[in-house]
């Protein structure tokens, strides 16, 4: 007996962690509430308002991301899909995504990119840096302010253990939280990321005089 229950391969491919979402070739959604389906199962229900405006988010956040950091000039995302009130309702854009048209400047393939542009955002947005930041950057830097000693006549040292010994520094910096272009590029070029995988958005540098210094201070800091 052969049953179609209307199941797409692709999908179900990417949801047991074959393949990187972002890498699924094509929806093969037919309508609206198939799409509202798939939106909810992926974590935004459509009749929560809630819901529709993170998503609404995600997908202005993406067109931007398109427009400054991909196109070349004179290129623009169609209005069909960059405009909410031309798209009408983000369900439309996985629709235009499950069509067959290989057209240069089909909608299919317009919608695919901002939808895998999505995708990245929608794991950033929901990533637990991304909640705890603060208290994941304090928790990191706390062990090496307080070796970092600072004056106005000798500048900025630090403390390597023993009483009155210390480096001297020639700089010492507190890298910020990556930037969230740098983010959702590296992960649209690396589909098995996620987004807790990015353990380079923090970090501290230290500058020395010297290279017999960066070893003194890689001994400190193990």
């Amino acid at each position: 007996m052969n049953l179609n229950l209307g199941f797409d391969p692709e999908v179900f491919w990417s949801l047991i962690g074959g393949r990187a979402v972002v890498e699924t070739p094509r929806l093969s959604l037919k309508s609206k509430d198939e799409a509202f389906a798939y939106l909810k199962a992926y974590g935004y229900d459509m009749e929560v308002e809630a819901d529709r405006e993170k998503l609404w988010v995600i997908h202005s956040r993406a067109v931007t991301y398109l427009r400054t950091q991909l196109l070349h000039e004179g290129e623009s995302v169609p209005e069909e899909i960059s405009d909410p009130h031309a798209l009408g309702e983000i369900a439309n854009l996985l629709l235009h995504a499950s069509l067959r048209d290989s057209a240069e400047d089909s909608l299919h393939k317009w919608a695919c990119a901002l939808l895998r542009v999505m995708h990245v955002i929608s794991q950033l947005h929901n990533d637990l840096f991304n909640y705890f930041s603060l208290e994941i950057q304090e928790e990191i830097f706390r062990p090496y302010r307080q070796f970092i000693q600072k004056d106005s006549v000798a500048g900025i040292r630090l403390a390597a253990g023993a009483e009155g010994d210390s480096i001297p520094l020639q700089k010492f910096d507190i890298k910020p939280f990556k930037d969230s272009d740098s983010a959702i590029t590296k992960l649209l070029a690396k589909p098995e990321e996620v987004a807790f995988g990015l353990l380079d958005k923090i970090g501290v540098r230290f500058v020395t005089g010297n290279l017999f210094d960066v070893f003194s201070c890689h001994a400190l800091f193990g």
